[in-house]
């Protein structure tokens, strides 16, 4: 029921705001882009702490060159902190795609993920 004198508002369907913290931004472009462990772990508290659900970023090897599989511990790394404070925290590594090749390697790290149980 609407309060008298105010004017209709629609209930606020559920929300998930995803922060995707980085991408392909580099910090040339964008110099507040997080890329070292501990930026990407202040912007993913920071985000968690302005209402985002889901955060989601890359690594530097992503970015800058390596050989597509991607090494987990650059992900525990940043996200050591973030869970250590948040445990609810929903957070999601990329996929290194634009690869020749088979799939299974570049999803590789969310196995070894998993395994260390984030």
């Amino acid at each position: 029921m609407q309060p008298e004198g105010l004017p209709y508002c629609r209930p606020m369907e559920p929300l998930v705001i995803e922060a995707a913290i980085n991408g392909e931004s580099s910090p040339r472009r964008n110099p507040n882009v997080p890329r070292s462990s501990t930026e990407i772990a202040a912007d993913a508290l920071a985000s968690l702490a302005a209402g985002a659900a889901v955060i989601h970023n890359h690594t530097d090897e992503v970015l800058f060159g390596g050989s597509g599989n991607l090494d987990p511990q650059l992900y525990l790394d940043a996200w050591a902190p973030v869970l250590a404070e948040r445990p609810d925290a929903v957070l999601y590594p990329t996929m290194a795609g634009g690869r020749e090749g088979p799939i299974e390697p570049r999803y590789a790290h969310f196995d070894a993920l998993h395994q260390a149980g984030v």
